[in-house]
C-alpha cells in the first residue's frame, strides 16, 4: 500500500474538502503522511487559484493539523505553483519559502500579442479557445510552447516535484490537436525529460485524470514513463485530489503497473526530507 500523497486540493483552492477531512480520511486509510498543496495565488482572475488573502489562514490551519495530529500522521504544507511569465519572483518567493515543498504545473500559456493568459488545463471548449488564441490553430506552436514554459519553470524556480506532465493532452481525445508518437512530438518530450533529469526534479506520475474522469492513463503516459525509467528520473505517485475519497485514487493500480515497467522505487516526504521507498 503506498502510504502517503502530496498533491491535494481543499476548499482553500478548488477542492471540495477541508484539510481535516483529508486528515482524517488518511488516517482511515493507514497513510503516514500527506501535504496540501493548494493552488498558489496568481494575479490573474480564475476559478481555481487560492486567493493571496488567504495565505494566513491556509499556513495557520495546516500548522494546527500538524499539532493535533502530531503523533497520528507527518502533515506537510505544499503548493502547486504556476510560475506565470508576468509575475514577479519577489512575490512568489515572499511565501513559497514558508513551504515544506512546491509543485511546479502549467495551467496556462501567455499569450504575449494579445497580453493575455489561455487556459491550457480546462474544459473542452477553453482549452479550444487556447489553440485557437493563442497559436492560431496552430497545434504544434501552442504544444511547444507548453513545454518550454515546464522547462522554465525548472531554470528558473526549480520545483520539488513537476506536476501532471503531459496535462496538455487532457483534452485531446481522438488525437484532435496532435499525436503523441508523431517525431516532433516525443523529440520534444524527451528534451523536457532531460531538462528534468539534469536538474534532479522528481517527476510526478498524477492519477488525477483517471479518478476526474478525463482520461483512462496517468499524466504521464505509459511510453513517457518507459523514457523516464531510461533516464533515472525520480518519481512519486500522487493523486491530484480534489475530493478527500480521492486521496489515493488509482494509487495499487498504477503502482502495479509501474512495477511492469521497471520502476522499484519512488520518492516520499519523511521527516522533512526526501527519501526513496519501495513502490
Amino acid at each position: 500500500m503506498i502510504k502517503a500523497n502530496f498533491h491535494m486540493h481543499t476548499h482553500f483552492c478548488d477542492g471540495k474538502n477541508s484539510p481535516e477531512d483529508y486528515v482524517l480520511i488518511a488516517l482511515e486509510k493507514g497513510m503516514t503522511a500527506i501535504g496540501f498543496s493548494t493552488h498558489a495565488p496568481v494575479p490573474i482572475e480564475n476559478k481555481w487559484n487560492m486567493r493571496i488573502e488567504m495565505l494566513p489562514d491556509y499556513f495557520a490551519e495546516i500548522v494546527r493539523l500538524k499539532q493535533k495530529y502530531a503523533n497520528k500522521i507527518e502533515i506537510y504544507t505544499g503548493f502547486e505553483m504556476d510560475y506565470l511569465i508576468t509575475d514577479t519572483k519577489q512575490r512568489i518567493f515572499s511565501y513559497i519559502n514558508k513551504a515544506d515543498y512546491t509543485i511546479g504545473s502549467v495551467h496556462y500559456l501567455y499569450a504575449a500579442k494579445n497580453k493575455k493568459y489561455c487556459c491550457i488545463d480546462g474544459s473542452a471548449s477553453d482549452v479550444a479557445a487556447t489553440f485557437k488564441e493563442f497559436a492560431g490553430g496552430d497545434s504544434k506552436l501552442c504544444v511547444n510552447a507548453y513545454y518550454q514554459e515546464i522547462i522554465r519553470i525548472i531554470h528558473e524556480f526549480k520545483p520539488d516535484i513537476i506536476g501532471h506532465f503531459d496535462v496538455i493532452k487532457k483534452q485531446n481525445k481522438d488525437n484532435i490537436y496532435f499525436s503523441e508518437k508523431e517525431g516532433w512530438y516525443v523529440s520534444l518530450v524527451n528534451k523536457v525529460l532531460d531538462e528534468i533529469a539534469r536538474a534532479g526534479i522528481i517527476l510526478e506520475v498524477n492519477t488525477g485524470g483517471i479518478t476526474r474522469g478525463f482520461l483512462t492513463e496517468t499524466y504521464p503516459s505509459d511510453l513517457i514513463l518507459s523514457e523516464v525509467l531510461k533516464r533515472k528520473i525520480p518519481i512519486i505517485i500522487s493523486s491530484d485530489a480534489h475530493k478527500a475519497e480521492d486521496i489515493d485514487g488509482f494509487f495499487s493500480e498504477t503502482a502495479q503497473k509501474l512495477r511492469a515497467l521497471g520502476f522499484t522505487q519512488q520518492k516520499t516526504f519523511c521527516a522533512n526530507k526526501w527519501i526513496d521507498v519501495a513502490i
